[in-house]
């Protein structure tokens, strides 16, 4: 009687060598390398998300307190302050250069107003200008045409309106400069 082996499949099988070159080894390595990146990109995702949630609970809580709120508003109130002195620095350079209105000008206008006047507004443009003055009285309009006649500044001086306005009166006048404007 012979012997035989029943476990001899088993055995070889237990003793298979694996070709590395093999493309199906290749393959379930990739697939593992692949489901172990994108494993490691979900948990990260994962927590980044959960510290970004904290981080906006965070600023929330911040953007309520009443120190953010003053810090805000300073922060408003000095941007607006720069804007500010930057178009008041480039108004006086215009101003000092002449570009806008020669200061000349503004000094024998108000010589040549009488000292009952005040200037409320004035538009002022190389050919036609008005002015807004208040009045203490209808006689003191008179006199502030006549004067603003004489100064020499104006071709022709027009009283346009003139309103009461409180105790006094508000005249609007219309002028036409004199050739090549100040």
């Amino acid at each position: 009687m012979s012997d035989y082996n029943f476990f001899e499949p088993y055995q070889q099988r237990a003793s298979l060598s694996l070709d590395i070159k093999s493309p199906a080894l290749l393959a379930i390595l990739s697939v593992i390398a692949i489901a172990g990146v994108s494993i490691g990109l979900l948990v990260s995702n994962r927590i980044s998300a959960s510290e970004l949630a904290e981080a906006k609970t965070n600023l929330s809580t911040i953007e309520a307190s009443a120190e953010y709120i003053a810090a805000n508003e300073i922060q408003t109130a000095i941007d607006a302050m720069t804007l500010y002195d930057e178009n008041a620095a480039l108004a006086l350079g215009r101003i000092e250069k002449g570009e806008i209105l020669s200061t000349e000008f503004l000094t024998s206008l108000s010589a040549s107003m009488p000292e009952t006047s005040k200037l409320l507004r004035a538009n002022i443009t190389r050919t036609y200008s008005d002015f807004s003055f208040y009045l203490p009285s209808r006689g003191a309009a008179a006199e502030l045409i006549d004067s603003l006649d004489q100064s020499g500044l104006f071709v022709h001086t027009f009283l346009s309106e003139i309103v009461k306005d409180g105790p006094g009166y508000r005249a609007e006048i219309n002028v036409v400069m004199k050739a090549g404007g100040e």
